[in-house]
């Protein structure tokens, strides 16, 4: 080994033991190694030979997660729609968008409505870069091929397969509702009842056509009798004697028919006007 290269191996290794002098949480300084201020804190004051390193505390809305040396704390993100968890002096925020949107960027500080169905969800079809500001997407399924989305629990559920169960399949499922099984028996069952159902109606209806019918006749024969009585109670009056065509022998009765002169009037005229009956018996 020539001197050149023992110089520079010496000089190395002194510089590897130097800086394992400090720990990992200090860092080294021409007069020896500095503590680095704690998460959530900033430095203040670097240390001297002195006196330690001075620390201040992160301002709210600002954070700081590892050990360090930055005279300023991070400033924490912000959300456009929601806080999963609020930003404190050692973490920062984290945000997500809310149902029917999908993020934007890579810390879901933004958000963008999604345009696919409630059992879809977006997809990029390029990589997520910050600086791009508009990307394409594609909607995908949310759920496998044997499941269905349920919305009101807004997750993936496996759909029931009724031949399995030795039931029959009355609705296969889609993407949105489960399957729907019926046993052998009950396409019999609603047949019977369907037809059970039509013969009720139809009687129903014929019971209804025969009483309203029966009511029609019975209602007209009543206006007919009550319109006979009311001819039989009002008997046919005679004004005159030649009005009422009768015998001596069918009455039993003699008609007198008196001349009068009354104040020397013509009692012609009045003749047939004044009629007497009088009783043979």
């Amino acid at each position: 080994m020539n001197p050149l290269s023992l110089c520079l191996l010496l000089s190395c290794v002194l510089n590897a033991w130097a800086d394992s002098r400090c720990g990992p949480t200090q860092e080294e300084r021409n007069h020896g190694c500095c503590d680095k201020c704690l998460p959530g804190q900033y430095l203040g004051k670097m240390c001297t030979e002195s006196e330690k390193t001075k620390c201040e505390w992160c301002m709210d809305g600002h954070f700081a997660e590892l050990h360090n040396m930055f005279d300023r704390c991070t400033k924490c993100r912000s959300c456009q729609q929601v806080y999963a968890e609020n930003c404190t002096s050692t973490t920062n925020a984290k945000c997500s968008c809310r149902k029917g949107f999908l993020c934007s960027n890579k810390d879901c500080s933004e958000c963008e409505e999604s345009k696919c169905p409630a059992w879809e969800q977006m997809e990029w079809t390029e990589p997520l870069d910050e600086e791009r500001s508009t990307r394409n997407y594609k909607c995908e399924p949310m759920c496998a091929t044997h499941e269905y989305f349920d919305e009101k629990q807004y997750v993936c559920k496996p759909r029931t397969q009724c031949s399995a169960l030795g039931l029959n399949d009355e609705f296969p499922g889609n993407k949105t509702h489960n399957s729907i099984c019926t046993s052998p028996g009950i396409s019999l069952v609603h047949g019977i009842l369907g037809v059970g159902f039509v013969l009720l109606s139809f009687t129903l209806l014929v019971f209804m056509t025969h009483s309203f019918i029966k009511y029609l006749m019975k209602n007209t024969a009543s206006n007919l009798s009550k319109t006979h009585t009311f001819h039989d109670n009002n008997p046919t009056v005679f004004t005159k004697a030649s009005d009422a065509q009768l015998s001596q022998e069918e009455c039993g009765m003699k008609l007198i028919i008196m001349d009068e002169s009354i104040n020397g009037e013509d009692t012609a005229s009045r003749a047939g006007d004044h009629v007497w009956i009088t009783h043979l018996g």
